[in-house]
């Protein structure tokens, strides 16, 4: 095996050059995303990962609740990087790897194999909502989003353990 690898928080090894072998965990998700804040760290408190998530699921159509809860998944394993980065030349190797990744999200949890729109339109006006809320910005307007804001939802930042535990309550909701 190669160095390129990561050790998670239940002590597993996930080899990036043999991710056919890994299977994703929902407790390591859990944990790693409720550890993981939004905008690179960038907002007034730390806003998890986590509970940008579970924002995003209780938003979208119920058959696709999961879908929502899990579409940021793969950053538990591969971490985050800003849109405006990934988007940057040079960062193919890491677009490949996350969306292998998220086919191993998918084929563990039962997922479509591309995101649903409406998960995709319900990221997107988590993340005017946030924008908005935290950095008081109309990304409609100003980044030409798609989707506004969601009204009159104003997001308080869950302490990290907090967030943990509201995604699992979710996933063993829709899971059983």
């Amino acid at each position: 095996m190669t160095k390129h690898w990561i050790r998670t928080c239940k002590g597993r090894e996930c080899h990036f050059d043999a991710l056919e072998n890994f299977t994703p965990d929902i407790e390591e998700i859990a944990h790693a995303l409720s550890n993981l804040c939004r905008y690179t760290g960038h907002t007034p408190s730390f806003y998890s990962v986590a509970q940008h998530c579970c924002l995003v699921s209780l938003h979208c159509p119920k058959k696709f609740r999961l879908a929502g809860l899990l579409h940021d998944a793969t950053e538990a394993y591969v971490s985050d990087l800003s849109a405006p980065l990934k988007s940057m030349p040079g960062m193919e190797y890491y677009n490949r790897l996350e969306a292998e990744m998220y086919g191993r999200v998918a084929e563990t949890f039962r997922l479509p194999g591309v995101l649903p729109l409406s998960v995709i339109e319900q990221d997107l006006r988590a993340l005017a909502t946030e924008v908005k809320c935290f950095f008081g910005v109309d990304v409609y307007h100003d980044w030409h989003l798609p989707y506004r804001a969601w009204k009159g939802i104003k997001i308080d930042p869950l302490p990290s353990s907090t967030a943990k535990e509201i995604f699992l309550t979710i996933f063993r909701e829709l899971t059983t």
